[in-house]
């Protein structure tokens, strides 16, 4: 007699099962982790692209400083960054990565609502602006990005010199 028992098959269709399982749930694991480090490099970009339109003077005025401003969550659209001028006039806006919240600002060591990163003309040194009065050097001011699905976290930090970098 040749072929194979039912037995046989249920055993491959079970083996075969629980590996699929497995590859599914570490594929997802794995997009996670992409969609998070993807959010923090965007963070990363876009707050060194305030910090270097500051320097350079982008605009043409001297002397104009660029602040990026975590959106209201209580906005119609809560999860953006928004690049502000000193006129408290939106220039850029950016929508984090879907899967991905900016869960807070963090500075030196409680949240903050309301507050916008900010950095000096000349030096590049970051500051704290809060409700619109400049606060003091950040010492560092910390970005937390959450996983809407994991829960895990992911922080950019910034410098009182102003250097951003993914942790």
């Amino acid at each position: 007699m040749r072929g194979y028992s039912l037995l046989e098959i249920i055993i491959v269709i079970t083996i075969a099962g629980v590996l699929l399982a497995i590859s599914v749930m570490a594929y997802s694991t794995f997009l996670d982790r992409q969609r998070l480090n993807k959010a923090a490099e965007e963070v990363v970009t876009i707050i060194q692209k305030a910090r270097a339109m500051t320097v350079s003077s982008y605009g043409g005025t001297a002397g104009q400083q660029y602040c990026v401003r975590l959106n209201d969550f209580d906005d119609p659209a809560p999860n953006k960054l928004i690049i502000k001028d000193a006129t408290f006039a939106d220039i850029e806006s950016y929508t984090v990565s879907e899967g991905v919240i900016v869960a807070s600002f963090v500075f030196n060591p409680s949240p903050v609502d309301n507050n916008e990163i900010c950095f000096k003309r000349l030096s590049g040194d970051a500051f704290v602006n809060v409700g619109g009065t400049p606060g003091s050097l950040v010492s560092p001011l910390s970005v937390k990005l959450k996983s809407q699905s994991s829960g895990k976290e992911r922080t950019v930090t910034v410098s009182s010199t102003g250097v951003v970098q993914a942790q």
